[in-house]
């Protein structure tokens, strides 16, 4: 306020000292009127007159001064060639021009077309590198300079082909392993270990040629055991023995060693108990002198009644024992005792068959352990096979 009152003032004094107080009055209140320009001037600029007065009792001051072409002493400022070149350029050079320059590596901000410190400093860099630093006050240094930026065609970025990679389903899976089970009852029930089911996406079990697909019901991962079903009607199923294990009891163990590498059909190895109790005193399970070997695990071993005693689970390691005792390991095998079966299957509902209790021939006993017993394959997905292909036992199918 006391500026404008300054102002004022030198305006009234002013028009006192040259025209009177007619003249002082016309111009203030008549823009359009004033024939004083000097007094006009006072008016329409701020009191250094570097700029035009903003404040709005004075914009007709300032619009009737610019109207007259009147400068009064402001000096203005020209924008500079290369701005002025810039801007008349089309949107679509603009925007070609500073890609242009951010593709050489001069120009580092958005492309938006627009003229800034980023553009203005891409091109004095480009002219300094590549036109010897023509002066640029001059207008044919200004088009050339833009004619050349324009005209540029960056070398094109070469991108590596990536090989093409055949995919693969994430849900295909494959037969990796295999190992032997049983039927338990005229359902479907099967019982198997559960290092044979241990990570499979699928289990199918390969019956008289069919092959059949089962559903996981229950485990049992301390005793080993794993109980299946399938939706086919087995021409025989399994009662658990009511006994207990004694040594020396006569024993045949069925299943599919090394799964179908050797033969398609069930195989059996006779023996003895050997002992009531496992590794590390395991009374879960007994120890035999039958030969088990990979593909066996999951089969009965069954009595002379055609009852299963024990489910075949597992033999010594012949490298450990060898390392640790010096001598090969013979007819020293493990089998998890009918008891536990039963347990599994009483706490998922499964009914027990009636344990046969007249001896039977040793052609009876073949038949009914071929009719009872099945071949089972685990099916894996790639993921899945990384994943266990260090833990899995058996994997004999994988090629």
């Amino acid at each position: 306020m006391k500026n404008r009152s300054l102002k004022i003032c030198l305006a009234i004094a002013a028009l006192f000292g040259s025209v009177g107080s007619v003249f002082g009055q016309t111009c203030y209140s008549n823009p359009s009127g004033c024939n004083n320009t000097a007094v006009l001037c006072n008016y329409a600029t701020k009191l250094d007159r570097t700029k035009w007065e903003t404040n709005t009792r004075w914009v007709g001051h300032v619009r009737e001064a610019k109207r007259r072409g009147l400068t009064c002493g402001i000096k203005t400022v020209k924008p500079s060639l290369i701005r002025s070149a810039f801007i008349k350029l089309s949107k679509e050079n603009r925007k070609q021009l500073q890609t242009n320059l951010k593709d050489l590596g001069f120009y580092k901000s958005s492309i938006d077309g627009l003229y800034g410190k980023g553009t203005a400093g891409a091109l004095t860099a480009y002219n300094r590198q590549n036109l010897n630093g023509a002066d640029l006050k001059k207008s044919e240094n200004v088009e050339k300079l833009y004619s050349e930026v324009l005209a540029l065609k960056p070398e094109p970025k070469i991108e590596p082909v990536p090989v093409a990679k055949t995919p693969v389903p994430k849900d295909e899976t494959y037969k990796v392993a295999s190992g032997s089970g049983f039927y338990v009852s005229d359902a479907g029930h099967i019982i198997t270990n559960y290092h044979v089911i241990e990570g499979c996406e699928d289990m199918k079990v390969h019956s008289k040629g069919n092959v059949l697909q089962t559903k996981k019901i229950s485990e049992d991962r301390r005793n080993d055991l794993a109980l299946l079903k399938t939706s086919e009607n087995p021409k025989h199923s399994f009662a658990l023995s009511m006994e207990s294990p004694f040594p020396l009891q006569e024993i045949i163990v069925a299943g599919y060693p090394f799964g179908e590498k050797v033969s398609s059909t069930l195989k059996f190895t006779q023996g003895i108990v050997s002992s009531i109790a496992g590794l590390g005193n395991d009374y879960s399970q007994i120890q035999i002198d039958a030969a088990i070997q990979p593909g066996n695990s999951g089969g009965p071993i069954l009595d002379e009644y055609g009852n299963v005693v024990a489910v075949a689970v597992a033999k010594l390691s012949l490298k450990k024992i060898l390392k640790d005792y010096g001598v090969v390991p013979e007819n020293t095998n493990f089998g998890v005792k009918a008891s536990a079966v039963r347990n599994l299957m009483e706490g998922n509902g499964v009914s027990f068959k009636s344990p046969n209790t007249e001896v039977i021939s040793k052609r009876e006993l073949s038949q009914i352990a071929t009719d009872g017993t099945v071949y089972l394959t685990c099916w894996m997905t790639t993921a899945q096979i990384e994943q266990m292909r260090a833990r899995k036992v058996l994997f004999e199918d994988l090629e």
